[in-house]
């Protein structure tokens, strides 16, 4: 078993060396530390969300390139104050649909200390009216993060010329 040494320039946050012995390739650790930080982006940054045209005037731009041909799922994690912490594309789909995880959406508000979330999801279709499993997951989603205290302030569905809101149609 080979022993290597860590010091302090490999891991600036650590006060004292970490030893790691390396077996087979494989890093045994006596001590894991992790730290969940987003690239920081100020282009949206402290932006707020305030109401739905708000939102998709945000959005827009990031489903631009799969508008027409592909389903994408958006999550908008903020802060208590409703400003933009960080967003993630949470899934790519095809043109009739798109896979949502609630446990990854979770983990990552859970991470970034997020209090409130926007979901958002394009359809290619053009057909801004939300479907079974759209009303589904919502619901799923807002029970969920209730339990950790974590508000589903809206779902959005884009269009190329319209929206929908959950919030604003009584949804949510």
């Amino acid at each position: 078993m080979k022993k290597l040494t860590l010091n302090d320039e490999t891991f600036p946050l650590q006060q004292k060396c970490k030893t790691v012995f390396l077996q087979d390739e494989t890093f045994v650790v006596g001590e894991f530390r992790a730290y969940y930080k987003p690239y920081p982006n100020p282009t949206f940054q402290g932006k707020i969300f305030s109401n739905s045209s708000s939102v998709v005037e945000f959005l827009r731009p990031i489903f631009q390139d799969c508008m027409e041909d592909t389903e994408q799922f958006v999550v908008t994690y903020l802060s208590k104050a409703n400003s933009i912490i960080h967003y993630t594309i949470t899934s790519t789909g095809g043109i009739a649909g798109t896979l949502v995880d609630i446990q990854v959406i979770l983990r990552h508000a859970i991470l970034l200390n997020a209090k409130g979330i926007v979901l958002a999801h394009n359809h290619p279709s053009g057909n801004i009216k939300p479907s079974t499993p759209d009303i589904n997951i919502t619901t799923k989603l807002v029970s969920a993060a209730a339990l950790l205290e974590i508000t589903v302030l809206d779902h959005v569905i884009i269009t190329a010329n319209s929206y929908l809101s959950f919030a604003d149609d009584g949804l949510i």
